[in-house]
């Protein structure tokens, strides 16, 4: 989601990683030329969403500005989606003109929403199973708040993973109740379409129970660039594969996970955790706890409580594990497998696991070595009496 002045470069990323992406073939969603017009109309502020806005008008702003005027998009035009639609830009959120779709739609029976079939956008309401579809909500379709779609049942967080895996990787949800997910089997972003959204667990449980043969197995299967808070996963997660973590399989660059714990019993082959499986570039792991058994199938890979293996700088952050990691020595520890990322005021259990930290880039961190600040172990009345609670801090 990025844009720049046509005219101030011949391509948008360049050099041996452009994958082709350039003022003549740019991708939709990564780098996209605009012309000047674009930038002081206030169409380049929209796109780039809620951080930038845009005063409009003979004395307005001529660029985006951060925490600018909020713009919206509208138009005074009535059009069939079959022609060319121009939008207009303001402050104001009007909207006076119509988009026809000629009343023909198709319902979606496995996803559960309206689409035209002459331009294929997704319309609202979302619901095709209401006589209404009031506010796109049914037992099937969540409700949609304030950006979030609100997640009440299984079958909803199920409608919910297909529309990220087959549509919108870029949705939000909120848990608004306990759901026990354990008959469905659908889990939330793929190895070829990430979940890049935000996901707030409301201090909710999700119950699992995964079976699976592939990699990335967890809630969240893959993940890019998303937020994902406050959720809690039990059951059980069974893999023959690698990236297997409570909560994440695998997280990719920039993702944020915090305030959210695993009670789920873990298995896999390579690269197994509580919270996260593996960890790419600038992934943060906050205040997030493992209580679940942790296993492997071979003697191989990583094993861990909180991040079995994480690239260079990741962070792994007050964070501590309470259940039992199985593992041989080597990259097996109660808080992270194998990394070289940060680990800052983590703690186990002392019977948890041999080492806090391990592998080959451990850096001397382990059960009979912790380094002060870091991975340190402490014993069952330190995490019965309180002592543990007021090291990790406020969260």
């Amino acid at each position: 989601n990025c844009y720049y002045l046509q005219s101030s470069a011949k391509y948008g990323t360049s050099g041996k990683n452009a994958k082709g992406i350039n003022s003549k073939i740019d991708v939709e969603g990564k780098a996209m030329a605009k012309d000047a017009d674009a930038f002081a109309n206030g169409e380049v502020a929209y796109l780039l969403g809620d951080a930038w806005g845009q005063k409009i008008g003979e004395e307005g702003d001529t660029l985006p500005v951060l925490e600018g005027a909020k713009v919206y998009r509208g138009s005074t035009s009535n059009v069939n989606c079959t022609d060319v639609f121009t939008y207009s830009y303001n402050n104001t959120n009007i909207f006076t003109g119509t988009i026809t779709h000629d009343g023909i739609l198709n319902f979606d029976t496995q996803y559960h929403w309206k689409e035209c079939k002459f331009c294929g956008e997704i319309l609202e309401p979302k619901c095709a199973h209401d006589s209404d579809g009031i506010n796109g909500s049914c037992s099937i379709c969540p409700l949609l708040v304030d950006g979030y779609y609100q997640i009440a049942n299984a079958t909803q967080l199920a409608w919910f993973a297909e529309k990220v895996n087959a549509v919108d990787n870029f949705s939000n949800a909120k848990l608004v109740a306990d759901i026990d997910y354990s008959d469905f089997t659908t889990m939330i972003g793929t190895g070829s379409r990430y979940f890049r959204g935000k996901f707030d667990g409301n201090g909710k449980k999700v119950k699992l129970n995964i079976n699976v043969s592939a990699d990335y197995a967890g809630l969240f299967a893959y993940t890019y660039g998303a937020q994902i808070e406050n959720v809690i996963v039990e059951g059980s997660i069974t893999s023959t594969a690698r990236y297997v973590g409570g909560i994440v399989g695998r997280a990719g660059d920039n993702t944020i996970i915090k305030k959210c714990q695993n009670l789920a019993t873990i298995c896999g082959l390579e690269e197994i955790a509580g919270i996260c499986g593996y960890a790419q570039k600038n992934v943060i792991i906050s205040d997030c706890a493992n209580l679940g058994n942790v296993s492997y199938k071979l003697q191989k890979g990583c094993h861990a409580g909180i991040l079995g293996y994480g690239v260079d700088l990741s962070k792994v952050e007050n964070c501590y594990n309470y259940g039992l990691i199985s593992g041989y020595d080597f990259r097996t520890g109660a808080i992270i497998g194998q990394s070289n990322c940060q680990v800052a005021n983590c703690y186990y259990l002392q019977s948890s696991a041999k080492y806090g930290t391990s592998g080959n880039n451990a850096k001397g961190i382990n059960s009979e070595d912790d380094v002060e600040g870091q991975a340190m172990a402490k014993d069952a009345a330190a995490f019965a009496n309180g002592e543990v609670a007021y090291l990790l801090g406020d969260a």
